[in-house]
Formats: C-alpha cells, structure tokens, sequence
C-alpha cells in the first residue's frame, strides 16, 4: 500500500518498526474488507483456471494479492511496492502460493517502473494506495503507465479513497449518528438525541477539527474516471461505492483500431 512519495514525516514505510506497527493496526480490518477484495478479483475478465498475470500496485503486505491468488489458482502475481519491510510481510503472507509470485520494488515517481515489471500484464490490480501520490497529475500519469501494461482484453482495478461532496458527506455523518442513536437505544434503553451525538461527535474530535491524517483533498470520482478514460481504458466504471471508499476501473478492449 505505498507507492513511493508519501510524506515522510506521517509515514515511514522503510522503517521495520513502524511497519510493524502500521500492519499490526490495519490487519484488523482484514475480514471486513475481504468480501470486497474477492469482488475485485472476480472483475477481471478471465475464467477462475486461466493462466493469467497480475500486476498488484502498491501492494503492501500482500492482501489484495491474495484475494487475486485465491481467486484465480493458477495466477501469478506480481506484487509491486516502494517499500522492503511491506513486501518482507506480503512475503510471509504468501508463503503458502510460493512460486506463483514475484516482487518489483520501484517509485511510481520514477516514469521508469513500469520497466521493472517486465512485460505486459493480463490485469492491473491495486488497494487503497495510488491516492498516496497525492498530486493529481502524477496520479493521471500513472494510470496512462498502467494502460501501457495491460493487455489487449485485459483490465485494471481499483480500490480507492476518493472526495466524498458536501451533501454526500453530511448524508454519511447523519447515517452513523442514527445508527449510533439506535445502538445506544438497544444496549441501554436510553435514546439521545442526534444534536447531543453530534455534539459529542465534535467533542471527541482532535484539536483543532482535523486530525494528523487530515482532511487532504482527494481527488473526486469523476477525477479518476476522467483520467481512466483519458489514460485509453473502455469502459470506465464505479462498480461499487460507499463514502469515501471506492472500486472503479477500465478495461481495454480486445481489438483495438
């Protein structure tokens, strides 16, 4: 899940210890993003028993690259990453699938990384990690490279953060107060009101209203969408979305003029 720009002073992806502890935090949510990953799997366009080649982009400690070699049992996946200690853990992670993956250490910065994959690609595949690049040209670029790498009939995948608008934001926040609202109601028989939850919501916020992780902008659904039709992908599509949180992709089509 890192790309290679991130900022160093929130993460450092080539220290051990602090990818130790950024996995040991993250891999809770493992389970609950497991359903999502094997229905981003299944969008590639080829039969459970082919013989395919995946690029995963950003592949950290090897989640999504499983989800693909389940999937897909006689794959090979090429997990891509900027950092050592990550692919050291999708390496641990795989264990059981050795000898159907390989590791590519490159800085999607560099225009030059699509050189270390080595060759085409029969899909591209990528969780929660392109948006770290955060400058919306190098974002447009790299999807443009990962159009060079797929092959005719071929796709790319991915899931992503995305900028949620205003109203679809407010929408959300209300959605969890009411939830919240009927929990509280269920476990205590005590039913507050949803200005006291927000207001609580507000309380608990950290100082100053935005967190370390911070509200960056992102780039919007139709941003990415844009650039993957620009890029040379057929077919652009949000297959799935909820927030901030979303599966777009493009395939490239069989025959091409």
């Amino acid at each position: 899940m890192t790309t290679g720009t991130e900022q160093h002073h929130e993460h450092d992806w080539q220290s051990r210890e602090y990818v130790d502890y950024w996995i040991g935090r993250d891999v809770t949510r493992d389970d609950e993003r497991r359903e999502h990953l094997l229905r981003m799997a299944a969008l590639l366009p080829y039969e459970p028993d082919a013989e395919i080649r995946v690029l995963d982009v950003g592949a950290g400690y090897g989640a999504v690259s499983q989800a693909v070699l389940d999937t897909f049992p006689n794959a090979h996946v090429v997990l891509h990453d900027f950092s050592a200690p990550m692919l050291e853990h999708a390496r641990r992670r795989l264990a059981q699938h050795e000898g159907r993956t390989s590791q590519v250490m490159a800085d999607l910065a560099d225009p030059a990384w699509t050189q270390a994959v080595g060759g085409p690609v029969d899909g591209v595949v990528s969780g929660i990690a392109i948006h770290n690049l955060r400058e919306p040209e190098l974002i447009a670029r790299v999807y443009a490279d990962i159009f060079t790498l797929v092959k005719p009939g071929g796709a790319f995948l991915n899931w992503e953060l995305i900028q949620q608008g205003d109203t679809s934001r407010a929408a959300n926040v209300r959605a969890a107060l009411v939830m919240k609202q009927r929990r509280l109601f269920e476990e205590t028989g005590v039913r507050p009101s949803l200005e006291e939850l927000a207001a609580e919501r507000e309380r608990r916020r950290p100082s100053g209203g935005v967190g370390r992780r911070a509200r960056r902008s992102r780039p919007t659904l139709m941003d990415h969408l844009g650039w993957l039709r620009a890029a040379g992908f057929d077919e652009a599509e949000c297959f799935w979305r909820d927030g901030s949180n979303a599966l777009i992709g493009g395939y490239r089509l069989s025959s091409e003029a």
